[in-house]
């Protein structure tokens, strides 16, 4: 129950950080968000410097979730594409998280900086030209922060046309 109750509120919190932008990222809002007192959050998360650090680790766990492993050449790179593709989709809550940590607690970010730079070596491993594979992986990265932010949205039509583009790139078709 505490476990499924400590979701509940860093589900509420993603929430209001992609609704409402990091600003609003209160322990009052999150508590009203979740429909719960702010006691009984505070029972699960001691601060919002523990909350926002969950976060970070929902946010680092996806990342590494996209350094799957195998032998294709151009596979890591479809893979962290890919799941770019279904985390925007989704509405990007994964990574609301990182939004409220970069305004309110930069220092919280280490092991999402680690994530993401072994992310970028097995970009360059990946059994394809290494230009080829970081530039996919910003690409994921621009989808990500892109539809977090609210900036140039692109509908459906042109992400499966992305897709097809990456597709293309990374296994040489």
């Amino acid at each position: 129950m505490a476990k499924e109750t400590r979701q509940k509120i860093l589900d509420a919190a993603a929430r209001l950080i992609t609704r409402d932008g990091a600003p609003s990222l209160t322990l009052d809002g999150i508590a009203r968000e979740a429909g719960m007192s702010k006691g009984g959050l505070l029972y699960h998360f001691e601060n919002k410097e523990a909350l926002l650090s969950a976060l970070l680790d929902l946010a680092v766990t996806v990342l590494k979730g996209t350094l799957a492993e195998t032998g294709e050449p151009g596979a890591r790179a479809r893979t962290a594409f890919d799941a770019a593709v279904k985390e925007t989709s989704s509405g990007g809550e994964a990574l609301a998280g990182v939004t409220a940590a970069l305004s309110s607690q930069p220092a919280l970010l280490s092991a999402l900086r680690e994530a993401a730079k072994a992310l970028q070596k097995r970009a360059e491993r990946d059994g394809i030209d290494p230009a080829v594979s970081t530039l996919v992986r910003l690409a994921a990265d621009g989808l990500r922060y892109g539809a977090l932010l609210g900036y140039a949205p692109v509908d459906k039509a042109m992400m499966r046309e992305l897709c097809s583009v990456v597709d293309a790139i990374t296994t040489g078709d």
